[in-house]
């Protein structure tokens, strides 16, 4: 998973934060006529109609098609992308805006193509993201649906176990690997006691392209050098893979105990790393990422990891501390106590602070002596690796 954008990162800046808005400012661009077009007039408004509706509250919302609203259980999959904090509409109640960019037919139905964005004092914008819908008739009056079902409408399709894989032509399937990771899934839920459910589980070409399925043209933290990235939607059940690591995402695939457990805090990124396999973090093993932090950390000996939540979650885009420490944490839980510890360390709460009590309560280890601690334990593991505890 990638790290998540979040609000401070681009809008705490003191240029252009403000207070919840009820109301998104939606406008057209130039060269779309409305004016001798009713089908594009109609649909301009359903799209103004449907960013001031509260799209990202669950209900019953009258501008979406009623199949998608039966099919998902949150049906605006752009609203679960899982990458921005708050969603997209979320940070679009915050002071941003929306322009309207084109209204293309598509057989019967029309593509909506808009760019949300903020507004800064000297006039200059920061675009935030620009994304993609389908128009389609319902009982005589145009709704919304997902760019997804309609992009993916002629990829590859195949059930394994409770995995139904969609994947884009040119992905070669390893049945063999969807296999493990049906195994894997079940060993999983019944370890945690969780009911299994069926998962859509889409695979891309890389990170960019699971971005374009799920109807971005671009969105902040596109385009990184790490382009092999996932998601997991844990509303609607939905894993994003790439072709890399292809049917079995072990790091995805975990996240789905997640809903079991809603205040695991800092635990559960370390959870879904120690239990990834090769693919742990951003493609790779968490024994490579934990080298990489030693290595870190001997250079820097003025990084003080007492505070690591706050002040040591990112060396670069190919590794972030957080998951690295996180889950050094869980493996000492499973090590203590098995699962029954492992599944204590969820119940602190979502707040830092809830994750520092954690530890002290758990591991004895005074938020004061993290940075010995952690220290000593991210050399000792770099040296000698981890031997993965699965109870």
């Amino acid at each position: 998973m990638k790290t998540k954008i979040t609000l401070l990162f681009f809008l705490l800046n003191g240029f252009c934060y403000k207070a919840i808005s009820q109301e998104i400012q939606v406008t057209l661009a130039a060269g779309i006529d409305t004016t001798n077009n009713n089908n594009k007039k109609e649909i301009f408004k359903l799209w103004e109609n449907y960013l001031n509706s509260h799209p990202d509250s669950t209900y019953n919302n009258p501008y979406w098609v009623e199949f998608e609203k039966r099919k998902y259980n949150s049906f605006d999959l752009i609203n679960n992308a899982g990458f921005l904090s708050p969603s997209l509409y979320g940070l679009s109640y915050r002071g941003g805006k929306n322009v309207v960019l084109s209204i293309t037919p598509f057989g019967e139905l029309y593509q909506i193509k808009s760019l949300f964005y903020f507004s800064y004092p000297d006039k200059s914008i920061y675009p935030l993201a620009i994304v993609n819908y389908y128009a389609d008739k319902e009982n005589s009056n145009y709704k919304l649906s997902n760019y997804i079902s309609h992009h993916t409408s002629s990829w590859q399709k195949r059930n394994i176990g409770y995995f139904n894989y969609i994947y884009h032509p040119n992905h070669p399937f390893d049945i063999h690997k969807a296999n493990e990771a049906n195994e894997y899934y079940m060993r999983l839920s019944k370890l945690f006691e969780i009911n299994l459910d069926t998962i859509d589980y889409y695979i891309a070409e890389n990170c960019d392209k699971i971005f374009e399925l799920q109807g971005y043209d671009f969105v902040v933290g596109i385009g990184s050098d790490n382009n092999l990235c996932g998601f997991y939607d844990e509303k609607n059940n939905i894993i994003y893979s790439n072709t890399i690591v292809g049917e079995d995402y072990r790091h995805e695939i975990t996240h789905s105990i997640l809903k079991k457990f809603p205040n695991s805090g800092i635990f559960h990124l370390g959870i879904v790393t120690y239990w990834g396999g090769e693919n742990a973090h951003f493609n790779k093993s968490l024994n490579y990422h934990i080298k990489r932090v030693n290595d870190y950390l001997k250079k820097h000996p003025e990084t003080n990891l007492n505070n690591f939540i706050e002040d040591f979650y990112q060396l670069d885009e190919f590794t972030s501390p957080h998951y690295v420490i996180a889950a050094i944490f869980c493996h000492e839980a499973i090590e203590k106590g098995g699962i029954d510890k492992l599944k204590k360390l969820f119940s602190y709460g979502n707040e830092n602070v809830d994750s520092y009590k954690a530890i002290e309560k758990e591991f004895g280890i005074k938020r004061n002596s993290l940075n010995n601690y952690l220290r000593q334990k991210i050399s000792y593991f770099a040296t000698h690796g981890f031997e993965i505890k699965f109870q």
